[in-house]
């Protein structure tokens, strides 16, 4: 049996006992999409029955140690080949046996200081606007990866593994970071699923307000690919939003800069309408430029949730290679089971 599935059946059984000294809880996701991707490139389109990395399941614990702290941690997985066909954009992730992969696994502890998590969390990067913004993130029609945000560990995609991580909430402003003080020994797509090499480093610095917020981050990769450059490629974002009735419109700005080489300019624009019966329409574009490249995304779609915990949501995309010409349109349907 997979020694992943082991581990994974050990803590569900130690969930049980851990209850009784502790907070435990048990939460997932599971999703399903079936997509009609036609890419552009005259090879016609094809009906693809997949997930983009939204499934996932684990424990997440609060233990109050009195004076105000609290010992907290959380264990997460991801199944891969979920339905057979791996659709991940990742060519590295494509074709890999079933099973799972591990996502956020952390302990930590909170207090009146904010939080410090020790192990594989989430690289502050990704959160700082990013995946939030997007309303079709982990979708056939997502944002990143698609010319209208960052991909990769150091984008929007990924965990930051051998890490150390703060996140600290005061008044208006939260400020998110981690570093990593050893290097990461993994390889292949787990070397892609989990940064964290020695001097890897994520941060962003939130200001919220009654109808929004604004905020820039930063990342950089001090190992990229494995060979340490001159200074490490970085990445730098501004971003916000803001709410009036039942609109809101979202923007981000980032620079993506390799050690050589040209730097890569994305710019994201939403704009997101609640509408009656739990519905929302999401319509986003996005512009990627590298030297005289520009290519495009553009995407309109409904939400709508059939419950606190079910939802469906269907779409439509359109993403522009410039470079070669190619125009992929995406049609898409998919269902969200949350617990």
């Amino acid at each position: 049996m997979n020694k992943k599935l082991i581990a994974a059946a050990v803590v569900a059984g130690l969930a049980a006992p851990m209850a009784a000294q502790a907070d435990v809880s048990v939460f997932g996701i599971g999703q399903a999409e079936i997509s009609n991707i036609d890419p552009g490139n005259g090879s016609g389109s094809s009906t693809v029955f997949g997930e983009y990395g939204n499934s996932r399941f684990g424990i997440k614990w609060s233990e109050d140690l009195g004076g105000g702290m609290k010992a907290i941690g959380q264990l997460e997985w991801g199944p891969k080949n979920m339905y057979g066909v791996q659709v991940d954009t990742n060519a590295s992730y494509k074709n890999e046996a079933p099973g799972i992969y591990g996502r956020e696994q952390w302990i930590g502890l909170k207090g009146g200081f904010g939080a410090i998590k020790l192990g594989t969390i989430h690289q502050a990067y990704k959160y700082a606007g990013g995946v939030h913004y997007d309303a079709f993130v982990a979708t056939a029609i997502q944002a990143r990866g698609e010319y209208g945000m960052l991909g990769g560990s150091f984008g929007q995609s990924g965990y930051i593994s051998n890490s150390i991580g703060y996140y600290g909430k005061f008044g208006m402003v939260s400020f998110d970071a981690t570093y990593s003080p050893v290097d990461n020994t993994d390889t292949g797509a787990d070397k892609l699923r989990y940064s964290g090499s020695k001097g890897d480093m994520t941060a962003s610095l939130t200001v919220g307000f009654q109808r929004g917020q604004v905020g820039v981050a930063y990342a950089k990769d001090k190992n990229a690919n494995g060979t340490t450059g001159p200074a490490g490629p970085t990445n730098t974002k501004v971003f916000g939003k803001y709410a009036f009735g039942n609109n809101t419109v979202l923007a981000q700005y980032e620079n993506s800069k390799p050690d050589t080489g040209d730097t890569t300019k994305v710019l994201f624009l939403g704009y997101q309408l609640k509408l009656p019966a739990m519905n929302k329409l999401a319509v986003q574009y996005g512009e990627s430029k590298t030297g005289g490249i520009k290519n495009t995304y553009a995407v309109i779609g409904v939400h709508h949730n059939m419950s606190k915990k079910t939802s469906v949501f269907a779409g439509y995309g359109n993403m522009k290679n410039d470079a070669t010409g190619d125009t992929k349109k995406v049609l898409t349907v998919g269902l969200t089971e949350k617990f």
